[in-house]
């Protein structure tokens, strides 16, 4: 059986992770600058819904193929632009308290995300969820953002601290055994079999 969690979990905790070989033939691992390269492929629907195609096969160097942006799902008010909007959120001070939580998710709480395994929103997506307030509630109002007034780090250009890896590690003395390719990377043995790392 293979499984996988959230690499936020693997630098808690202190655990190995695999790299992954990407479409460009590279190893990469999920650090902020490959699964940001990578998400610059993904595209956007109207409803914000991601059509990830393309970021799984993304010919970005240091793109990491496994990458995709998580949800919050709010209410809102009709819409001519959201067709899925049904009606606003039923509790102005509940509304008024989620849109602060909001804003904080999309600027402040984008800060540090390099540092613990995840890579910060894009511009777009923050601003998005600042339009998100605004639908959610009559009384509730996003803003406009830049780099002035939010302190996502890619407002100004940059994914903040911790968001590059370390380069894949040097293969080793290659070997044929079978069907399979044997490598040796950082003093252990994997099997690499249709373009996946085994360990």
């Amino acid at each position: 059986m293979i499984g996988y969690d959230e690499f936020g979990y693997a630098i808690a905790f202190g655990a190995q992770s695999a790299w992954v070989q990407n479409a460009s033939g590279n190893w990469v691992q999920p650090y902020a600058a490959n699964i940001s390269k990578a998400l610059e492929s993904a595209q956007l629907r109207p409803d914000l819904t991601q059509d990830l195609r393309n970021v799984y096969k993304s010919a970005a160097p240091q793109a990491y193929p496994v990458s995709a942006y998580s949800y919050i799902m709010t209410p809102c008010a009709p819409a001519s632009d959201r067709n899925t909007c049904k009606s606003p959120y039923y509790d102005d001070a509940r509304a008024q308290q989620m849109a602060k939580w909001l804003d904080y998710i999309a600027c402040d709480g984008q800060v540090k995300m390099a540092q613990i395994g995840y890579s910060p929103l894009p511009p777009n997506l923050s601003q998005e969820i600042q339009n998100s307030i605004t639908r959610m509630s009559p009384k509730a109002k996003g803003r406009t953002l830049n780099a002035g007034n939010c302190r996502n780090p890619q407002f100004s250009g940059s994914l903040g601290a911790g968001a590059t890896g370390p380069p894949p590690p040097a293969a080793g003395k290659k070997k044929t055994v079978g069907n399979t390719n044997k490598l040796r990377f950082a003093g252990r043995e994997s099997q690499r079999l249709g373009g996946r790392r085994w360990q």
